[in-house]
């Protein structure tokens, strides 16, 4: 399935945590965060990971990695092309909090997922087409969004403002 249907497919096949529905969606690893300690097998807490996939398009999914995933991936490198394969829906903690609607934060959040085992994610190779957005933020600091260098250097939100540029 293409990434933008993810969270809505994933939403109407039932709540978060039931049973593993196969599916497949292609992505690439725009951004990633990691526990401390996730490289060390010593560490006492269990190692997670905290994936932004997109399709570099505009897409994007949350995945949340645990367990055998966490630890089998924890040095994929951003700009990896991935094969997520029935990886289960998780729900946001604002999302659990509300009452599931009201265009709160949670909503205008990407869908979340959660993969636990390794077997979830094959990694593909790298994406030629990744690159971070080449605009700056207001604060001086690069933009940090995934775009397809073969389309556009910069994102969405960013494009404007560089046409605007090229008019002038």
């Amino acid at each position: 399935m293409a990434l933008r249907q993810v969270g809505p497919s994933l939403a109407s096949h039932g709540a978060a945590g039931r049973g593993r529905d196969t599916w497949a969606t292609v992505a690439v690893l725009a951004h990633k965060a990691i526990s401390p300690g996730s490289s060390a097998s010593a560490s006492s807490s269990t190692p997670w990971s905290s994936w932004t996939l997109s399709d570099l398009g505009g897409a994007e999914v949350r995945l949340a990695l645990f367990g055998s995933a966490a630890a089998a991936h924890f040095a994929t490198s951003e700009g990896t092309a991935v094969l997520l394969v029935g990886c289960r829906p998780s729900r946001h903690r604002e999302e659990r909090k509300s009452s599931g609607g009201g265009g709160g934060p949670a909503s205008s959040s990407p869908p979340r997922i959660t993969a636990d085992a390794a077997a979830c994610i094959i990694l593909l190779g790298t994406a030629a087409e990744y690159a971070r957005c080449a605009a700056r933020t207001r604060a001086g600091d690069r933009c940090t969004r995934a775009v397809n260098a073969s389309v556009c250097p910069v994102c969405d939100i960013h494009a404007p403002g560089a046409l605007a540029r090229l008019r002038s």
